[in-house]
């Protein structure tokens, strides 16, 4: 039996609202994000307490254009991408009221991931900052997380490790 590693996601830097202008085509825009998302191309979090509307969430810019081009030409779904000023995300975890409080701050949105887990997005490094220090109860508990996704990755020797070490010979036209 073969085994599988996940494949590891990284802490995401770049966010955008995405939306679907085309109400007909909500399904078929949410199918193709959640793919999207199964694939590890981006993550999705949504608003609390409001519209469940998605930002997508990645580590590059290029993500987010395969992520529009791949909702148009695979999806047939036409999207619009607005960018955010947030570049930190942050997992939280503890008491309610704890994340609650620190949801309220101005520079920081309130949002959770496709696990409902809280997750708090901060426009730069001073906002995280200065959240741990005006709440240093949860500051502790604010966490990145490297999750993983079921995406595999087979446990079996490569093509280069099959042939390394054998030189290699360029084929002359």
């Amino acid at each position: 039996m073969v085994e599988f590693d996940p494949i590891p996601r990284f802490p995401p830097e770049r966010f955008a609202q995405v939306r679907c202008p085309d109400p007909s085509k909500r399904k078929p825009f949410l199918k193709g994000l959640d793919q999207l998302s199964q694939e590890g191309a981006i993550q999705i979090f949504y608003g609390r307490n409001e519209a469940r509307e998605p930002i997508l969430a990645a580590v590059g810019e290029l993500q987010f254009e395969v992520a529009m081009h791949r909702l148009k030409s695979e999806y047939n779904v036409p999207a619009i991408l607005e960018r955010l000023t947030y570049t930190v995300a942050r997992w939280l975890k503890g008491p309610e009221a704890d994340i609650n409080a620190l949801f309220r701050l101005s520079a920081v949105k309130a949002t959770e991931d496709k696990d409902s887990s809280p997750v708090a997005l901060f426009e730069a490094e001073w906002s995280l900052r200065f959240a741990q220090e005006r709440y240093p109860s949860s500051s502790a508990r604010l966490r990145t997380r490297l999750s993983t996704t079921v995406l595999p990755t087979p446990r079996r020797p490569t093509a280069m490790k099959l042939f390394a070490g054998r030189p290699c010979r360029a084929r002359r036209s």
